[in-house]
């Protein structure tokens, strides 16, 4: 019998929350925490159509970039047109880690999870991260929406287990390169009382103010702009 092909895409930014690739792409999958290996994340992705930057990956060798593995049996069409500014790039294996022996994944031995490890040892598993095509700066044309980093760090803090979440969103704060640090200029918008991003998370009050408090040990808040 042949065996079914798995594939597995890396979530960096906001296909990281549950909620949003579930209601807004249909992706139903149990999420596994990972690090990828000589890629780096950067804002540096322009969107056109809804005028602010999310994040990118590109290749960079010694860099990493934390982000979920999700598997599923295709890179279905309404994934790839939620991705239409990236292009779909294969992994080797060599290049992922899972938190709990932060190893290459190639040469981790069975745990008691032996559902994850005999899909990811399958010789039919691809793995694949969204590459950047559309490349710039941050600016006033394309900022930064708060409800865009919402949507990434909920998804970050949903994650227990071999790595706390806050120590989760706090590694995609720190590997993200590129943070707009000039205030007042409208760079980084808080857009949480009408949110911008398509594609938002629904957020709690006190998720917010976990985010912010995150947000201000990393040194960035004080570049967020007022409510627009």
């Amino acid at each position: 019998m042949k065996q079914q092909e798995t594939h597995f895409v890396i979530g960096y930014g906001s296909l990281m929350s549950d909620y949003s690739r579930r209601v807004f792409t249909g992706i139903d999958a149990v999420a596994i925490p990972v690090q990828v290996h000589d890629w780096q994340r950067r804002w540096m992705t322009n969107c056109d159509v809804e005028n602010f930057t999310s994040v990118g990956a590109v290749p960079s060798v010694g860099s990493y970039l934390n982000g979920v593995l999700l598997p599923m049996p295709s890179l279905t069409e309404a994934l790839q047109k939620r991705e239409a500014r990236y292009r779909f790039t294969q992994l080797q294996r060599s290049q992922l880690s899972f938190y709990a022996a932060q190893t290459p994944i190639a040469e981790q031995q069975p745990t008691n999870d032996m559902e994850k490890h005999t899909i990811l040892a399958s010789s039919s598993a691809s793995f694949w991260i969204c590459e950047s095509l559309v490349i710039g700066d941050v600016s006033q044309n394309y900022p930064l929406l708060q409800s865009y980093i919402d949507t990434c760090l909920i998804g970050c803090l949903e994650h227990q287990g071999d790595i706390s979440s806050c120590t989760f969103a706090k590694e995609f704060i720190t590997s993200t390169l590129q943070w707009p640090k000039v205030a007042g200029k409208g760079y980084w918008l808080d857009d949480r009382a009408v949110p911008q991003y398509p594609r938002a998370a629904k957020l709690s009050r006190s998720d917010m103010q976990k985010i912010d408090d995150l947000l201000r040990s990393c040194n960035l808040l004080q570049y967020r702009s007022r409510a627009v």
